[in-house]
């Protein structure tokens, strides 16, 4: 399978989902929904990218289907499963961190403690889960914005990545039950969560401007 094959299919999958975004939970809701960063997998391979990277994808793919089913103990485990590729990405980028600016860091951790006034206290239950998530969403942004001299495209995809993130904790604890709203915030987040793991992914590719070649 070549390198254009899987990116044309993952970013087809990726339409393909927005649709069903709010649709009842399905056994194919949840495979369309898997494809993309299956493929993003899958390239990563491919290309022969650091093993973390690709462990990364593969959790991100696994908590996809995990995040699909409604009730608290799918979402715990879709948590688990991304907190331990967002582990993995912290790995991934450890050996090239630099000095992280400090009013980036003084933001992203300041956004962390403010999770304790608009989502820990909504979570329920689950409060405890969702502090550990946000811990770890944080030292990975952390850890990305140091890599911005020599990966800024990492530090762009992560940033995404987080901005989806947090339209997921607004979707899950915060949103009215308005269904236009829910499916703005639906669209925006996937669209955010696939083009920011995109980035991510291309940032380890030495030749990711020549991908259409491939």
């Amino acid at each position: 399978m070549g390198i254009t094959f899987a990116l044309v299919a993952a970013l087809l999958s990726a339409l393909a989902y927005l649709p069903l975004t709010e649709r009842a939970p399905t056994p194919l809701r949840s495979l369309v929904k898997a494809l993309p960063l299956t493929f993003f997998t899958l390239m990563a391979w491919i290309w022969q990218t650091p093993l973390l990277l690709v462990l990364a994808l593969a959790l991100s793919a696994l908590g996809d289907v995990l995040l699909s089913y409604p009730g608290d103990r799918p979402l715990v485990r879709g948590m688990i499963a991304f907190g331990l590729g967002h582990l993995c990405y912290i790995g991934l980028f450890a050996p090239e961190f630099q000095a992280a600016a400090l009013l980036p860091v003084a933001v992203l951790v300041a956004l962390a403690v403010s999770t304790e006034a608009w989502l820990a206290p909504h979570a329920g239950r689950l409060r405890w889960p969702v502090r550990i998530y946000v811990l770890i969403i944080t030292v990975m942004c952390i850890m990305a914005l140091g890599l911005w001299p020599v990966r800024p495209l990492v530090t762009a995809g992560v940033a995404l990545f987080l901005l989806s993130d947090l339209l997921i904790g607004i979707k899950l604890f915060r949103t009215p039950p308005r269904p236009e709203r829910l499916r703005a915030l639906s669209w925006a987040l996937w669209v955010f969560y696939v083009a920011g793991q995109l980035l991510i992914l291309f940032a380890y590719q030495p030749h990711a401007g020549l991908v259409l070649q491939g």
